[in-house]
């Protein structure tokens, strides 16, 4: 594998780079290195998961926040506009949603420079996207990645700075709880014999694969609820709000950096593109279901295709009876938000279906998925 094909971020200087156990611990890192005084304004996307929030919410922030475009873009003049408005906003947080890198992220780092605000580049879903030939994460003053949304990692996040790290910054997190490690890396290969389009005996093997993979998960759960093991040793990567915050500490495995190391972005990249087109071309023939992204920048590396629809968390339900893991993606309103002032948030929210689209798939898979989704559409 060329050294342009592994993640970029394995090639930042150490100095500049922490690992964390997961995208919300490395937004709390890089609020620490800024040494971000308690109160401060920072100014956030309406439309996020409602993790982000967590780290800011620690240290008692004021909070601001600016909606998105129609094509998930985020407007330099917008946040011109805000920053002149709220010249006390200290840091903002930029989303590269979905894979797709923002188009106007150069002139909005330049933006908060002159202005003194610090931006944080949110590529937790743009492990392996380009803008220019250039991986995205490389415009702000910190990026933070999530890498377990782009690989089959049990977790895994990264800090990058622009500039040397604190030495207190730099410090290698706590390690991971082996028995919660155990029972994420039980619930991933259950997830993936689930996947599997294995016949016969292969199927036969599938179903003692999950059988199998049940007894230490079970196992590791009845200990959970012992108390052999502190409750937060187990938080999973995906915690949000004030459930969070004791997973800040934590690091990432050495199991998940040398599956990191192994990873072909080039390869990744195609493959999600590949898996993008044939959705499209399924997806263009049934009524009802309207695909958000159309056309892929070059460079972009798609998260998931998207679908807008009527009542997505019911398509979820329906989908999951055929063992497709779909999304009502971010559906989640947070109540520290005005949703009448973000109406493209709020709609996006309300409406998105989010289909998988990832690198073990392949067309027969995206089509086994297609005549799921338009049977269950009936």
């Amino acid at each position: 594998m060329k050294q342009s094909d592994e993640p970029f971020l394995l090639h930042w200087p150490d100095s500049r780079r922490r690992y964390t156990y997961n995208g919300s611990a490395a937004i709390h890192a890089a609020l620490l290195d800024r040494q971000l005084e308690r109160g401060a304004c920072v100014l956030l996307p309406a439309y996020c998961c409602g993790a982000e929030l967590g780290p800011f919410e620690q240290l008692a922030c004021e909070f601001r926040f600016y909606d998105i475009g129609t094509d998930f873009s985020i407007s330099h003049d917008e946040i011109e506009r805000i920053l002149n408005a709220q010249p006390d906003i200290r840091v903002m947080l930029l989303t590269h949603y979905l894979g797709f890198a923002q188009p106007e992220v150069e002139a909005i780092a330049a933006l908060c420079q002159a202005r003194g605000v610090t931006l944080i580049e949110d590529c937790a879903h743009a492990l392996f996207t380009e803008q220019a030939g250039r991986a995205v994460g490389q415009a702000g003053d910190y990026a933070i990645f999530s890498m377990r949304k782009s690989l089959p990692l049990t977790e895994g996040g990264a800090l990058l700075s622009k500039h040397p790290l604190r030495s207190e910054s730099r410090q290698p997190a706590n390690g991971l709880s082996l028995l919660a490690w155990v029972s994420r890396l039980a619930w991933s290969f259950q997830q993936g014999a689930r996947a599997s389009r294995r016949v016969g005996i292969r199927s036969v093997a599938r179903y003692l694969s999950i059988a199998g993979w049940s007894i230490p998960a079970v196992l590791v759960k009845l200990m959970r609820r012992t108390g052999i093991v502190p409750a937060e040793r187990w938080l999973t990567p995906d915690v949000e709000g004030a459930a969070a915050v004791p997973v800040y500490g934590y690091g990432i495995s050495t199991f998940s950096q040398r599956l990191l190391k192994t990873a072909d972005g080039k390869d990744i990249r195609q493959r999600r593109r590949a898996n993008h087109a044939h959705w499209l071309r399924l997806v263009d023939q049934m009524d009802g279901l309207r695909p958000v992204h159309r056309v892929l920048p070059e460079g972009a590396c798609p998260l998931y295709f998207l679908v807008s629809v009527a009542n997505p968390g019911e398509w979820v339900k329906r989908l999951a009876a055929d063992d497709i893991e779909a999304f009502n993606w971010w559906q989640h309103l947070s109540s520290r938000i005005d949703w009448a002032e973000f109406p493209v948030a709020r709609q996006y929210k309300q409406s998105l279906l989010a289909l998988p689209l990832h690198q073990q798939l392949d067309e027969v898979d995206i089509i086994r998925m297609a005549n799921s989704l338009s049977a269950r559409k009936q």
